[in-house]
């Protein structure tokens, strides 16, 4: 499970906004879509809420055409800019120790998509996965999202290979772009479109590179300071987790919001409050719960669609059917028929 902080540096805003002005975009509308001013953005003390970052750069990509933005956004970053996570990275002994760190500590980072880590005979793979089902939804936000993810780890490169072009290949799910020299020009490498998933591979040799910047005690000292950030952060939705749990134990019949207070020693406005003080609420998290279900028994199971709502709760195919396609932008045939692509693309 993700765990996504609510508030996030107003530097992963104005990063987008810097980028998309240097190429002649006005951003006046989109400072005023978040509800803060230049000089907020242009604070990296300045916290802001999560969904202000989220929903002004989702506005962004729908509305401005810019090519290989998540390229030329990604290049803006440094390492140590991801805060504490950052730090920990920069200062580790080796590259293991330094994807180790991430893998660990990402959600701190507050990703749009998350890398897994893989090892198999003389390769290694950071595959992603979106976190943000929001960005999944149309091809310009994805390309956006692994870009960016994937350009800060070439850059990565610079401090144990002192070059951005030590990838063997990256592939990307998505058909080729008319931009994709620009693939070329920074990853350096074989490019393969049209993939299960969109991932990066390097040879395992790598992994024991050490880090110019390395750091002992720096770097324990940053671990510590992460474990205790997401320690919290996890205790925060740790009443989300106790219903999904609650939920489990019937998949079909969700008890009531009244049910799960008892349930959980709490009276309704308390259940009520702290869920919307994490930004849902209970109706949300049901619905998050069933439709992440149904997705299992989409890609591993022959069940008809109408059963499948049945099992999960709902008690007409046809709402089933309208809330899939909500929450995801496809429906739930298209989902099944389109297989392990599908699958990989939307988690």
């Amino acid at each position: 499970m993700s765990v996504i902080p609510t508030r996030c540096s107003s530097c992963y805003l104005a990063r987008v906004l810097d980028t998309i002005e240097e190429a002649g975009v006005d951003v006046q509308p989109y400072v005023d879509h978040s509800g803060l001013t230049r000089n907020e953005l242009c604070d990296n003390e300045q916290q802001i809420p999560h969904s202000t970052f989220k929903n002004t750069l989702l506005k962004i990509l729908d509305e401005v055409d810019l090519p290989a933005l998540g390229l030329l956004e990604g290049d803006r970053w440094a390492t140590v800019e991801l805060g504490i996570v950052g730090y920990a990275l920069f200062s580790s002994a080796d590259l293991q120790n330094a994807i180790n760190r991430y893998i660990r500590y990402q959600d701190l980072c507050v990703p749009i998509i998350k890398l897994q880590f893989l090892v198999a005979d003389e390769q290694a793979v950071m595959r992603s996965e979106f976190v943000l089902p929001e960005f999944e939804r149309d091809l310009t936000r994805v390309r956006y999202s692994v870009e960016q993810a994937f350009v800060q780890w070439a850059n990565f490169g610079r401090v144990f290979a002192h070059t951005k072009q030590w990838f063997d290949a990256v592939h990307f799910t998505f058909p080729e772009p008319e931009y994709s020299g620009l693939y070329s020009q920074h990853f350096g490498c074989r490019i393969k479109y049209e993939q299960p998933f969109n991932e990066f591979i390097f040879a395992v040799g790598y992994l024991n590179a050490p880090l110019d910047f390395a750091n002992k005690k720096i770097a324990r000292m940053c671990e510590q300071l992460c474990d205790s950030v997401l320690t919290e952060l996890t205790d925060k939705i740790g009443l989300v987790h106790d219903i999904q749990k609650l939920l489990a134990k019937n998949p079909g019949r969700a008890p009531r919001l009244p049910e799960v207070a008892e349930n959980l020693f709490m009276s309704e406005r308390t259940l009520r409050r702290r869920l919307a003080g994490e930004g849902t609420s209970f109706q949300q998290v049901v619905q998050d719960f069933r439709l992440g279900l149904a997705k299992k028994y989409l890609t591993s199971s022959i069940l008809p669609i109408a059963e499948i709502s049945d099992l999960i709760g709902y008690s007409e195919p046809a709402n089933f059917h309208r809330a899939f396609c909500k929450k995801f932008d496809i429906t739930p045939n298209q989902f099944r028929e389109h297989g392990d692509l599908i699958a990989a693309k939307f988690g």
